[in-house]
């Protein structure tokens, strides 16, 4: 019985690739379109693409669409939903979404306040090349102290 389900499991599998493939492929697209409507500040118009994208597993438009959530950018706010894209761009290495995610940790929006996981993830971002501008710098040493970027110096 596991050997045939196993096996249902991987013919799903290779069924599913070709059609996942040319999804992921759809993305630098939908991406670009993206940004053409956020520079033009159309953001309703954007979401739906951006939830495309990021249900595909795009980690940039998941980090995106974290942040059309987080500041009620063409979509009702909601810092849970933020929360969650961030964390799964950041799962998959994306640098922004790693601070988005230590910055929703170190303020409680939309995850419980937790200053240890904060620091986790801002080193992370830190040690992953993320260049902090000023502002951001004033929240990494909120939690990790004055010398943090100097750590790898």
């Amino acid at each position: 019985m596991k050997k045939s389900c196993l096996l249902a499991a991987l013919c799903l599998a290779l069924i599913a690739c070709p059609v996942m493939a040319e999804e992921t492929e759809k993305t630098p697209s939908l991406i670009e379109e993206v940004r053409t409507l956020i520079e033009a500040e159309d953001y309703e118009a954007a979401v739906p693409i951006l939830q495309e994208a990021a249900d595909i597993g795009d980690a940039e438009a998941q980090n995106m669409l974290g942040n059309c959530y987080m500041y009620g950018l063409g979509i009702e706010q909601d810092e849970e939903e933020a929360a969650k894209y961030y964390q799964l761009s950041a799962d998959q290495g994306n640098i922004p979404a790693a601070y988005n995610l230590a910055f929703s940790y170190l303020n409680g929006k939309g995850v419980e306040q937790d200053l240890k996981t904060a620091e986790e993830w801002y080193q992370k971002a830190l040690d992953a090349g993320y260049e902090p501008d000023d502002e951001d710098q004033k929240h990494i040493a909120e939690v990790m102290g004055e010398d943090s970027q100097n750590k790898e110096e």
